[in-house]
């Protein structure tokens, strides 16, 4: 552990402010009380928020304008997803504060154990399989981060291995990285808040920049990063081609063992996670696999038991011969793309649409304009300027085909989508952008749409 942190945990050091204040935050100032007595503890928050009684004694600055009537303070604990930018002035002000995080902290006293996992897209289901894979391989493990509990809650566990799900807001600014990355793959996302597509890879890249000799880095052998590791001291382990330890070859996934034994291991069909995505997220296991020297049983059987998690390409029901699908989950084109291909020529219907966070749809809208898609259901800001694309990049004969719907709710939504969905064929929720425009997150999304599609 850093000899700072470690002094604030021991109570050498007096005050430390939680800035931003959510879930993570919350477990924080829990495990500051319970631990470090001494402590005295702020919170600033940007917007005022609701307080639990637990809190309400603690000093609080709620408003961007507060922030310069904060005392000086020891060391900041900012939390996933609050802007840095916010905390410029106090800085410039008490320019000899400790920066740092929940995830830092954790990462300080168990980076050995833990295995962290990110990516724009296939985070959880990765997290959740490995996780699953190790239980089913014998080791005591928990499952933390986005995913998970809050990893601080977990800090004094005595497990074999921490499997962390980490997002571009928990790795921005680390100064440690975990013993094992997995870095599944990056697309535009965040934007908004990272400011550009460099910072955002910038803050991705934090997994593996701060790695030492003897760690281990997972990759897709086709990454867009490669640039990135050129001089990194640990292992790089690549996947996705027949020379690496795990590929995909005429529909069946395959494993290459360190001694160079090949194993052929099931069908791209026989697993329960379906689309390009989830064959990337599954190799990116068999590699992990096979580095750990988990039996070849205990993996197949992992990942054939392994359903998906929800509202990531779930099955909803099947409504008048057409097949809902949930997939709430994809908020950026490239996602959304893996989900079609998934159902390739059987979809008649998307519902698209959100937050605009400043994504290039020009690409997403050109790909759509050539599929057999004829029904586009739109949700605000962002449906409308997805539509545009795809109109300007239709052929002559699908002009008179494609609908574009516009609606504003997911009860008329699905409603439109009952009625215009061809028989036998797929609706797919699948918008591409992010919900909280409409609604309060990915998953309320999803869990409305799950419900009008059931209701009778």
């Amino acid at each position: 552990m850093n000899n700072e942190i470690a002094q604030i945990l021991s109570g050498k050091k007096r005050k430390v402010l939680i800035a931003g204040f959510g879930r993570e935050a919350k477990s924080v100032i829990r495990f500051i009380k319970t631990n470090v007595k001494e402590e005295e503890i702020f919170i600033f928050d940007s917007k005022k928020v609701t307080l639990e009684e637990e809190f309400l004694k603690l000093p609080v600055y709620f408003g961007d304008s507060n922030i310069l009537n904060v005392p000086e303070v020891d060391v900041i604990i900012r939390s996933p997803g609050f802007p840095k930018q916010k905390l410029h002035l106090y800085l410039e002000k008490f320019p000899n504060i400790i920066l740092s995080s929940s995830t830092e902290m954790f990462l300080e006293k168990h980076r050995d154990k833990t295995i962290g996992i990110t990516g724009t897209k296939g985070k959880s289901t990765t997290s959740s399989l490995i996780a699953l894979l190790l239980k089913n391989a014998g080791y005591k493990v928990e499952l933390v981060g986005n995913i998970g509990l809050p990893a601080i809650d977990k800090y004094y566990s005595e497990v074999d291995y921490f499997v962390y799900e980490l997002s571009s807001f928990q790795l921005d600014d680390l100064k440690v990285s975990p013993h094992i990355a997995v870095f599944l793959n990056i697309f535009e996302e965040h934007l908004d808040y990272h400011e550009s597509f460099e910072n955002y890879l910038n803050a991705k890249a934090k997994i593996f920049s701060n790695q030492k000799i003897n760690d281990s880095l997972f990759l897709s052998h086709g990454s867009t990063i490669t640039e990135c590791i050129k001089d990194l001291p640990s292992n790089v382990n690549l996947f996705g081609d027949t020379k690496y330890s795990s590929w995909i070859e005429q529909d069946y996934f395959y494993s290459r063992s360190e001694s160079g034994v090949v194993k052929r291991l099931f069908g791209v069909n026989d697993t329960n996670l379906k689309g390009g995505g989830n064959q990337q997220n599954i190799l990116a296991v068999i590699s992990l696999a096979v580095s750990l020297n988990i039996d070849t049983d205990i993996l197949i059987k992992s990942i054939l038991e392994f359903k998906p998690l929800p509202h990531r390409l779930e099955f909803v029901a099947e409504v008048g011969n057409v097949t809902f699908i949930n997939d709430s989950i994809s908020t950026v084109p490239q996602a959304s793309i893996n989900a079609i291909e998934a159902y390739r020529d059987n979809i008649s219907t998307i519902i698209l649409g959100g937050v605009d966070r400043g994504v290039d749809f020009s690409m997403f809208g050109r790909y759509l304009a050539a599929t057999n898609i004829s029904n586009f259901i739109l949700f605000p800001v962002s449906g409308q300027k997805i539509a545009n694309f795809i109109e300007s990049h239709l052929s002559s004969d699908r002009l008179g085909i494609v609908k574009f719907l516009n609606v504003d709710n997911m009860a008329d939504a699905v409603k439109i989508a009952k009625s215009v969905s061809l028989p036998n064929s797929v609706c797919l929720l699948s918008p591409a952008s992010p919900s909280f425009n409409l609604f309060k997150n990915f998953e309320e999304r999803g869990e409305e749409f799950k419900k009008e599609v059931l209701k009778k």
